[in-house]
């Protein structure tokens, strides 16, 4: 993509837009591209050997981001320095300081460049291109640059019409088309439209005057370049309009940071040889490659030869030209690229002035910016690169910046010569006296250096179509190719950085027998158990944080467990949750009732006249369930529950609860470190993959048996046979992405704490349903709380219940209603607590819970739709309140990955998890409707909303039902609260809808 595309794509970053044509990792500028730069490449499971020829900053970002992902490198260079073409010039003894190589760095289109300078905390300082002091000196005619009218000034025959116009304008009035035509159709149109035209023919072609021509080749330096491509100077010229800026103390500072930062990687994984010329590379039937080299301590004699699973060239397409690359009729294609890609030159003439006396001198008065002449000099730049240099002091400049065929000039002069004639051509430009200042220089030609062998790449017609692509391609996926030639940004360090992360990705991609998306307790558990029952397996889990992060694991750290439920297959399940709870207790060697701690009990009570129907339960239902499955409840009256539990002040209206023994709470933290301790410690055919977000598929692949699925993240891409998704809130994002539309909405609640007036004061877990709606809570005992002295209660319900929200990223944050929640939860304690303090409470303002529902207020545990791509090779867990059931929901999801969940002990349960239940996924042919509120246990909603919906007679009976039901229903939220809830598994999909 070219540049001008690429500033599109920037503004269409920042506004939030959907980048599907960015999704692919190898597209330049992709989201994992960007994300990549920040954040490095994804962890590598199958770490390999890698070789990379050149330490130039391509080299040097494709080392450093394979080495921290895991890989080991070795970097050969066959200088005595880094950098490449990034050369700072210093003399320390006199302060002088220039760039002979890149020296201008347009941060402000160039983002992956200003991602690394400040990932190493460098300054930049503005390089000042342009400055209306500076000369025009043509045709022996000087002027002023803002004194400048048009071509016509310096004697440039021009037509009437382009009288009066600058280079710029001439210029921008040529391409104006063109960045309109590639708005419209797209730069591949583009590309093939114009792939003949050379700078020359196309100016020629719109009626351009050759003096026009002439006059622009001048100005914009473009005289030596006219026969290069049309296609080039459009991304080249879009640059040359930014701002442009230098890295402090010098532009290799850059390539310093990133050497530095790679051989700090542990354990030795990069490490770097110098004066080392790789003289071949040979593949292997092994689908690896050796190298063999020469340097000073090893003679021609004894060539080292080293075996590596990947090769990565990192020179310049002319320096890679010369490596004996074998077996050469596997490189066909790419010595052919390599020889007949076109290489500019570049010289540049630095000139050391003991008095700045462009700055000081009234007469001159040009700080910064650039002259231009047709003088063999052609650019002078008035730059000081010493940032810490005072205007007393000396300074360098460039005397003399050329290209191509102005550089071929200089290239057969001796140094002392081109000094002389650079002071020349200085004095007919400023005729001040300078040569009483001139204290020596410095010149780079950069055709004439035996590593890069030139400047840098710019296309003549017809190579972007024919070459462009076997430049970048790699050989057998082991021998690669980088550098700004291989990329869209020729001629800028943006280019290497953009081809190093391109072959870094495309290096990391791996494939797994399981990828699971999601690092939560049942993801984590799911992925155990995968590893337990096969141990070849190769299992990753992709987090978008951390495992046990603040942003979606809940900021408390417990969950409440309870067995006795209103459905009796979700008593069954919890009963045999219990015993799995103590199985993991066991299996993780931590003693009894730390993950799982029932010490307590569990305290279901309320009014059991009124009974709400909730997702919580309802009493009536779970006292029959109680008796017939005999799971040890105490039911108790009135009496029972103020004489039993003191700690609650319970009124005559209160006389129903069911306590039981058996049920508590979850220590969250706890079972969070402890799984992510097991499997680093334990099982190694796992792969935690933190901070890397799931994006979407790659449906290109075709839906057969035996091929993977690709999965393309924010840092890359994977491919799996079987995909686990336990995307928490998410789920509905994910959902859209896969292809289907899960009918599943959110409420947004908050946790709460108030302080207990004395720790003696003793109470369970517990759950209260009290006369309506909006009288629902649930609490902790004290020792479960992280916070001494206080005590969690929480409420359990929302100010607009037919208000939910539908995406994560509709969340209205703590300020919103929580005045509301905090005052009808003190109203609470103050009837039914009287041992807690209602006005000393503490919550966290930073965050809220996600508890998330489906119409029925169930779980999905299944395959994915049966119309859906890869459903047979994709399961997904979403909705409900799970963390009770993680253990459980951990072993059928292993079970539908292993096609076994027939014969599962779980197979009569699972008609009661499927994506097939009524109201649980939007049929995409069904008219857009409002989402729908969750209602209770027993209510099967259709997913109808209440708003502006052309009703017929029929509609409106439907929703004056649902209206009805609206008034009675509630929710399950105890372990539900998902954004900041490891139940919440954890996807990461970009927060849109």
């Amino acid at each position: 993509m070219k540049l001008f595309l690429f500033l599109l794509l920037t503004i269409t970053l920042f506004t939030g837009a959907r980048l599907e044509d960015s999704w692919e990792p190898k597209d330049e500028y992709s989201v994992q591209m960007q994300n990549a730069a920040r954040n490095g490449i994804a962890q590598c499971s199958k770490c390999t050997n890698i070789a990379i020829i050149g330490a130039g900053v391509a080299g040097l970002t494709a080392a450093l981001e394979l080495s921290l992902s895991g890989h080991n490198v070795t970097i050969y260079e066959a200088s005595n320095r880094i950098g490449g073409r990034i050369l700072t010039y210093r003399n320390l003894t006199h302060g002088y300081m220039t760039e002979l190589g890149a020296m201008r760095l347009p941060l402000d289109v160039h983002i992956l460049l200003r991602t690394y300078i400040n990932r190493f905390n460098l300054k930049t300082r503005e390089f000042i291109n342009d400055n209306s002091n500076a000369i025009y000196l043509f045709n022996n005619i000087p002027r002023r640059i803002s004194q400048t009218k048009g071509a016509e000034d310096f004697n440039f025959d021009v037509k009437e019409s382009e009288k009066g116009m600058s280079a710029d304008d001439l210029w921008n009035e040529a391409m104006a088309p063109l960045f309109r035509e590639i708005d419209l159709h797209g730069l591949p149109a583009f590309n093939e439209k114009y792939k003949s035209f050379s700078i020359d023919t196309y100016l020629n072609s719109i009626n351009m005057s050759r003096a026009a021509i002439n006059y622009i080749g001048l100005v914009l330096n473009l005289e030596t370049s006219l026969f290069t491509a049309l296609t080039e100077v459009i991304q080249d010229r879009k640059v040359l309009g930014q701002k442009f800026y230098h890295i402090v103390d010098g532009n290799d500072r850059l390539t310093d940071s990133l050497l530095a930062a790679c051989l700090n990687v542990p354990d030795n994984r990069c490490s770097i040889q110098y004066n080392t010329r790789v003289n071949s590379v040979t593949l292997r039937n092994s689908n690896k490659a050796d190298i063999t080299y020469t340097n000073p301590n090893v003679t021609s004699e004894n060539l080292t030869s080293i075996l590596y699973d990947h090769v990565i060239v990192a020179t310049t397409a002319t320096a890679a030209s010369i490596i004996d690359f074998n077996d050469r009729s596997a490189f066909v294609d790419s010595y052919r690229a390599m020889r007949q890609v076109h290489y500019d030159c570049a010289s540049k003439i630095a000139l050391f002035f003991k008095y700045q006396w462009w700055k000081r001198n009234p007469q001159v008065n040009i700080d910064g910016g650039h002259s231009t002449t047709d003088l063999p000099i052609r650019f002078v730049y008035y730059y000081n690169f010493n940032a810490s240099s005072s205007i007393n002091d000396g300074a360098a400049i460039i005397a003399s910046y050329t290209w191509s065929q102005d550089s071929q000039l200089w290239q057969s002069v001796p140094d002392d010569i081109a000094f002389q004639i650079a002071v020349d051509n200085l004095d007919r430009l400023h005729p001040q006296e300078i040569i009483a200042y001139y204290a020596g220089g410095v010149t780079k030609h950069w055709c004439n250096d035996i590593y890069s062998h030139g400047a840098y790449c710019l296309f003549t017609p017809f190579q972007e179509r024919d070459i462009k692509e076997i430049l970048a391609s790699s050989v057998n996926n082991v021998v690669h190719f980088i550098g700004e030639h291989t990329s869209s940004v020729h001629g800028w360090i943006e280019g290497g950085v953009l081809s190093a992360l391109r072959v870094a990705m495309q290096i990391q991609e791996e494939s797994f027998d399981v990828a699971v998306i999601g690092g939560g307790p049942i993801g984590l558990l799911t992925a155990i158990q995968l590893a337990k029952r096969n141990t070849t397996m190769k299992i990753v889990i992709i987090e978008q944080f951390t495992i046990g992060n603040a942003q979606s694991a809940s900021h408390d750290n417990v969950r409440q467990f309870r067995q006795p439920h209103s459905e009796q297959y979700l008593s069954e399940l919890a009963q045999i949750s219990y015993n799995k709870w103590k199985e993991l207790e066991n299996d993780l060697g931590l003693p009894t009732n730390t993950l799982l701690n029932t010490t307590g009990g569990f305290l279901y009570f309320g009014d059991g006249q009124v009974s709400p129907n909730t997702v919580e339960g309802n009493l009536n239902k779970i006292d029959r369930n109680c008796i017939e499955l005999k799971m040890n409840c105490e039911i108790l009256n009135g009496t029972q529950l103020r004489d039993r539990f003191r700690f609650f002040t319970t009124p005559a209206t209160v006389d129903r609860g069911i306590f039981h023994n058996n049920s508590g709470y979850i220590n969250v933290t706890l079972l969070l470190s402890t799984l992510r301790t097991t499997i680093e410690t334990q099982y190694k055919n796992i792969l935690i993959r933190e901070n890397e977000s799931f994006l979407d598929l790659d449906q290109s692949i075709p839906d057969v048996p035996n091929n993977f699925v690709r999965l393309r993240t924010n840092r890359g891409s994977l491919q799996a046979k079987r995909v686990v998704f336990v995307p928490g809130p998410y789920a509905k994002n994910i959902s859209a992405t896969l292809g289907f539309d899960l009918n599943m909405t959110m409420w947004e609640l908050p946790n709460l704490y108030f302080r207990l007036n004395s720790p003696t004061y003793q109470a369970p877990t517990w759950f209260f349903a009290g006369e309506d709606q909006q009288t629902l809570f649930n609490g902790y005992p004290i020792e479960a709380s992280d916070r001494p002295g206080f005590m969690k209660i929480s409420p359990e319900f929302i100010q607009f219940p037919d208000d939910p929200l539908i995406y994560p990223k509709d969340r209205r944050g703590s300020a919103t209603n929580f005045d509301y929640f905090i005052k009808q939860t003190q109203e609470w304690i103050a009837h039914y607590a009287t041992y807690v303090d209602p006005h000393n409470y503490w919550y966290d303002n930073t965050s809220t819970c996600l508890a998330t529902f489906v119409p029925d207020n169930g779980f999905i545990i299944d395959h994915l739709p049966s119309n859906v791509n890869y459903h047979s090779k994709i399961v997904m867990y979403a909705a409900g309140w799970g963390m009770k059931f993680a253990p459980v929901w951990a072993e059928i999801l292993t079970y539908l990955v292993s096609d076994t969940e027939a014969t599962s002990p779980y197979a009569k349960y699972l008609p009661n998890f499927g994506f097939n239940i009524e109201g649980r996924v939007i049929d995409s042919q069904t008219t857009t409707m409002s989402p729908f509120i969750p209602t209770t246990t027993t209510a099967t909603p259709k997913g109808w909303g209440t708003t502006s919906i052309v009703l017929t007679s029929v509609s409106v009976a439907i929703v004056v039902i649902l209206v009805a039901i609206f008034i009675v229903r509630k929710c399950k939220v105890i372990e539900k609260c998902a954004a900041k809830d490891p139940v919440g598994e954890n996807t990461g999909l970009i927060r849109s809808p």
